[in-house]
């Protein structure tokens, strides 16, 4: 087992040549010297190594899998309860236009034909903007 070369009594770990406590010491100075540095160079890592990361991030996502479940199961949860009036707008509009009582107009601000439902009240289903994503976003971002 080797020896971490800054403290001298820890084993290091296996992927640094620190220990764990080092190496946190080492990555908190090193990023107090110069934050924009390692800001540009996880960047520039990020960019030449897609590949990896989108293994490693995969591999995490498999081995997390019932935590990540839960979380959504719970946030699910707690945003329909948050949201019943808005939840029953969404499907009694969209089971209408299943049934062919309504149909979609293109974006009143652009034209475009790919559009969204805007509800201004979430009590009245079927009074609807239909905009596309772009104008949709500008509605609630203006």
């Amino acid at each position: 087992m080797k020896i971490c070369p800054r403290c001298k009594i820890r084993p290091r770990k296996l992927t640094t040549s620190y220990c764990k406590e080092c190496w946190a010491e080492y990555a908190l100075e090193r990023y107090r010297e110069n934050p924009m540095y390692l800001s540009a160079e996880r960047k520039e890592y990020r960019k030449n190594n897609k590949p990896l990361l989108r293994k490693i991030k995969e591999k995490w996502r498999l081995k997390h899998k019932k935590d990540i479940l839960e979380k959504q199961r719970i946030y699910g949860k707690k945003y329909r309860e948050l949201n019943k009036d808005k939840i029953k707008a969404h499907y009694i509009l969209n089971n209408a236009i299943k049934r062919g009582e309504i149909k979609r107009n293109p974006c009143e601000v652009c034209g475009n034909t790919k559009v969204q439902a805007h509800h201004d009240d979430y009590n009245k289903p079927f009074d609807v903007h239909w905009v596309c994503t772009i104008h949709h976003w500008t509605l609630y971002h203006p």
